[in-house]
């Protein structure tokens, strides 16, 4: 009976966790979704032009407070809605490239990002996306508690990181730091064409409209080749997510989302225990999806009725 009752409290740990899922591929055919990071900045239009000239529509995660600072109430704040108007899907990056420590500081920042989406695109996001990829079980949890899938890649261009090509990693000087901007930017054309070239069933794909050569030379390359066979997609679009990450501006305050759904008075579940989250430090594995197995869980039932009997 002690082995029995050890076997149910397992059992009801792993059923705590089973929905935690962390997004890290799309699953339509011969798609590819451009995600773009950080932003919006000063390159972001300019982006969106480009885009446009391939009828190309990306997701971008973005921040109320990073690169440029404080977007709410100032003139900056509107490219939101152009990048809404252009067919673009708008998700949410945390206010402030962050994810705060509390229970009750992440529904406060998520509240305010996604109001400052609604007030300029139309809509309250339903798709987000760590800072750094970084969050840990109890913290994908909690924030699918809050309505939102979140979203990985499994093809990082890693065209943030000038650095590395740097001769001083940390030096500021102009000079050095153009040399290794230039460098990335051919690193990470080589890196798409390899990765393009093994014909995957679909990809999804991590960059930085907050880059200048990001945007002014990367993106312009591979418009210009663009892999065949492949539609470029928002990320709900990649997944066959018929709600398209929006959520309609709510008439109800207390409205939510419940698995892309809006309801009425619905009080998100809050999971358990101490309200402090323990980040991972570690970057993301590049595995498809991180799920914990259903299949485990009822094996695990199965086994502890056989035990009771």
């Amino acid at each position: 009976m002690r082995f029995s009752t050890f076997s149910s409290l397992v059992l009801c740990s792993a059923l705590a966790t089973v929905n935690a899922v962390e997004i890290r591929s799309c699953t339509e055919p011969n798609t590819i979704a451009l995600t773009f990071d950080d932003g919006p900045y000063q390159y972001t239009e300019n982006l969106l032009e480009q885009l446009k000239t391939k009828d190309i529509h990306a997701t971008f995660f973005i921040n109320g407070n990073n690169w440029w600072t404080e977007l709410s109430g100032t003139p900056n704040e509107q490219v939101i809605g152009k990048i809404a108007a252009a067919g673009h899907q708008v998700a949410s990056h945390t206010y402030n490239h962050a994810i705060p420590a509390t229970k009750e500081e992440i529904e406060a920042d998520f509240k305010k990002m996604g109001d400052l989406i609604e007030k300029n695109a139309g809509y309250r996001p339903t798709y987000f996306r760590a800072p750094k990829g970084e969050c840990d079980e109890n913290c994908i949890s909690f924030i699918e508690s809050l309505g939102y899938k979140i979203i990985n890649w499994d093809t990082d261009t890693n065209d943030w990181n000038y650095a590395q090509f740097q001769s001083d990693k940390d030096s500021t000087d102009p000079k050095i730091v153009k040399k290794g901007k230039e460098a990335n930017v051919e690193h990470v054309k080589k890196f798409l064409t390899e990765e393009f070239a093994q014909k995957r069933p679909n990809y999804l794909v991590l960059m930085h409209d907050v880059q200048n050569h990001t945007v002014e030379k990367i993106i312009p390359w591979l418009l210009e080749n663009l892999p065949e066979g492949y539609k470029f997609v928002t990320v709900a679009e990649c997944l066959g997510d018929a709600t398209l990450g929006k959520l309609s501006a709510a008439t109800d305050k207390d409205a939510t989302v419940v698995n892309g759904t809006q309801t009425e008075n619905v009080t998100p579940s809050v999971v358990q225990g101490n309200s402090t989250f323990d980040l991972q430090t570690d970057s993301p594995s590049g595995a498809n999806t991180v799920i914990y197995n259903i299949y485990i869980v009822a094996a695990l039932l199965a086994y502890s009725l056989y035990m009771m009997l």
